[in-house]
């Protein structure tokens, strides 16, 4: 199952590392990159976990008002050392009424939490060993990572497995993509 070529993909992300990462699986999805819009984080402005937790309230509000038309919103941050669920209750915490904070389930919105950092999952798909108690975490510019955001597609579409015992958090991310892939199969 592959994300859908017809919709408008806006990411929501903490560094340029996962910018890289996002860009890879949609390219390797064959979603033309006009179709792609990434809300920067300004460097020197923060950190990037308190960016995208100030800037997801913003991005969800003008999905909704757009009523969905054909747009996805794709949030990567990462869970650091809190488990991927603490992370995204954190995230909803932002949501400002009951109507807001309700279950994603049904929207078009893709959340994305690497545990512990994006790097982890990246040096788990080259096939490494990984500790997830352990920080990649790159030193300057970001690594290359379009093997890895190929093999993570792969993945998520169902025709690579992998053993992801050591990394759940990639679980999670299938079931994003895949929930998401499924609202825009019914919607079309």
């Amino acid at each position: 199952m592959r994300l859908s070529k017809d919709y408008q993909y806006q990411i929501l992300c903490e560094d340029a590392q996962m910018r890289s990462f996002i860009l890879g699986v949609l390219s390797h999805q064959g979603i033309n990159a006009r179709k792609i819009r990434v809300k920067n984080y300004p460097c020197g402005d923060g950190c990037g976990e308190a960016f995208v937790k100030r800037e997801f309230p913003k991005e969800v509000k003008i999905l909704r008002s757009t009523g969905y038309n054909k747009k996805v919103l794709i949030v990567c941050t990462d869970a650091d050392n809190l488990s991927v669920n603490e992370r995204k209750r954190i995230l909803m915490t932002g949501l400002e009424d009951e109507q807001s904070c309700r279950d994603l389930s049904g929207e078009q919105i893709i959340i994305w939490v690497p545990k512990r950092e994006i790097e982890t999952w990246i040096y788990f798909l080259r096939g490494e060993d990984v500790d997830i108690e352990r920080s990649y975490r790159h030193s300057g510019n970001p690594v290359r990572c379009r093997e890895e955001a190929k093999v993570f597609s792969l993945y998520c579409q169902g025709i690579k497995d992998i053993d992801c015992k050591n990394v759940i958090s990639l679980e999670d991310a299938k079931a994003e993509y895949t929930r998401v892939c499924e609202l825009q199969r019914e919607r079309s």
